[in-house]
């Protein structure tokens, strides 16, 4: 009789196990909603301020061609040194005609003028239009950087469509060509003829025509935080980076506004999942503040300057172990839950829909032994 009780009984203790079994695989899907994980996303952005550093062991181009422009700042430098053709000084009204032909002969005695920017000074020259004019003054060629560097992009707000370059902990030497006869002013310079003369001016202006066989500035970096500041010569964008992209360790898409940090978002963007082009894309308005963070595998795929809107398109593709958008006071977690990447795979949806298939089968089959033994 006991053994009979056993028998008949057998098939609800396996229901009672195939329900506690479903229990768990409901708690473990809820957890998985919780739980989030890194996320290869695609970000388009658009900005008014980025900041970056390049995951590269070889050095790589930030400026890959030649960029025209109407006004062309260069901040803390070395040294600039240019070979004249023609070379006139525009300022110092305290000397004599024949004290300043004296001077520019000194200055370009060896054919070369060379100017050395002052020990703990932002020495800065500028190179603009010798007369009032519209198109390109000169070109600034490609720059590169060395490997663990930091580029800054800024554009300029209001009527000046402007946008400034900064690296920081790297050496390069930029070549500055200009067309024709332009405008050079220095700041906080050294020149040994102007040091033999006991000449000391804050700034100094010259036109300069250079030779044909040398016509370009060379421009000597060796500073902490070397600044470049262009005006482009027109409306059009202009491209930035290499062909494929550059790799990327971090980026930031903050400024500070009177030591407060600031969202450098300056219009609309998105989010979009690499792996789950049917999800909805996040949206991304300007007032959010964002943070792509632990990125793997990351690189930005375009930055373009756009004069007409005074900002940065901004393309970044990769693997995010953050994707934080806070609105005001609240943050949300943007990156995919284990349970989303779950439910939107296919292999894994097989799996467990053999799963259920498995669990359904064994039902009927400890139901039909159930029957059987009650015969």
């Amino acid at each position: 009789m006991p053994a009979r009780n056993k028998g008949k009984h057998k098939p609800w203790v396996i229901l009672v196990w195939i329900a506690a079994v479903a229990i768990a695989f409901l708690a473990i899907a809820f957890a998985a909603t919780r739980w989030h994980i890194p996320t290869r996303i695609q970000a388009d952005l658009f900005v008014d301020r980025v900041e970056f550093a390049p995951a590269n062991q070889e050095p790589i181009r930030i400026l890959d061609r030649a960029t025209s422009f109407h006004k062309l700042t260069i901040e803390n430098f070395s040294q600039v040194s240019f070979a004249p053709e023609a070379l006139e000084l525009t300022d110092l009204p305290e000397l004599r005609p024949q004290e300043r032909a004296a001077l520019v002969r000194a200055m370009r005695q060896g054919g070369e003028v060379v100017l050395q920017g002052e020990p703990n000074r932002r020495s800065a020259i500028r190179i603009e239009a010798a007369k009032q004019q519209t198109g390109s003054t000169g070109r600034l060629e490609s720059i590169s950087i060395k490997p663990d560097a930091t580029v800054i992009f800024e554009a300029h707000q209001g009527t000046a469509k402007a946008f400034t370059l900064q690296l920081t902990a790297t050496e390069f030497a930029p070549d500055i060509f200009p067309a024709g006869v332009f405008k050079l002013t220095a700041v906080h310079v050294t020149n040994p003829a102007l040091e033999a003369a006991r000449i000391h001016p804050a700034a100094i202006a010259m036109q300069v025509t250079l030779r044909q066989d040398s016509p370009y500035l060379k421009v000597n970096t060796e500073s902490e935080a070397f600044i470049a500041t262009l005006s482009p010569s027109t409306d059009n964008p202009v491209d930035f980076l290499i062909k494929g992209g550059v790799p990327l360790h971090r980026i930031q898409f903050t400024k500070q506004n009177h030591g407060d940090i600031e969202t450098s978002l300056a219009g609309p963007g998105k989010i979009t999942y690499m792996d789950f082009p049917n999800i909805e894309p996040v949206t991304v308005e300007a007032h959010q503040l964002i943070n792509l963070g632990r990125l793997t595998a990351a690189s930005i795929r375009q930055l373009r300057y756009d004069p007409q809107q005074a900002g940065f398109h901004v393309r970044i593709e990769g693997e995010a172990g953050e994707i934080l958008i806070r609105s005001g006071a609240f943050t949300q977690d943007y990156r995919l839950s284990l349970f989303d990447r779950t439910w939107r795979d296919n292999r894994i949806i097989s799996i467990f829909a053999a799963l259920g298939s498995l669990c359904v089968i064994l039902v009927m089959i400890f139901q039909y032994y159930g029957a059987s033994s009650k015969r």
